[in-house]
């Protein structure tokens, strides 16, 4: 598979890059999925707290960003668990 520079996988093994799975399952073992939750929740409120001064556009990305983690993470969580 060849990868672009820029997507370039840098926290990977070899064998979680040929089976994704074991990273869903090792993060799932280490966090239960609410602990996980309320742990992006802490860091939402410190960003949130950061941005104030920013403008609205930038606050806008960051809160997409964070519902798209949290639906990674319950992704993640779902298909661990079925």
């Amino acid at each position: 598979m060849s990868i672009p520079f820029e997507n370039r996988l840098q926290h990977l093994s070899p064998e979680e890059r040929n089976n994704p799975q074991l990273v869903f399952e090792n993060f799932f073992e280490s966090f239960h999925l609410h602990e996980a939750m309320d742990m992006l929740e802490q860091v939402r409120k410190v960003m949130n707290a950061s941005l104030h001064n920013k403008g609205q556009r930038e606050r806008e990305n960051w809160q997409y960003f964070f519902d798209k983690v949290e639906m990674l993470m319950e992704g993640a969580w779902l298909q661990r668990h079925v």
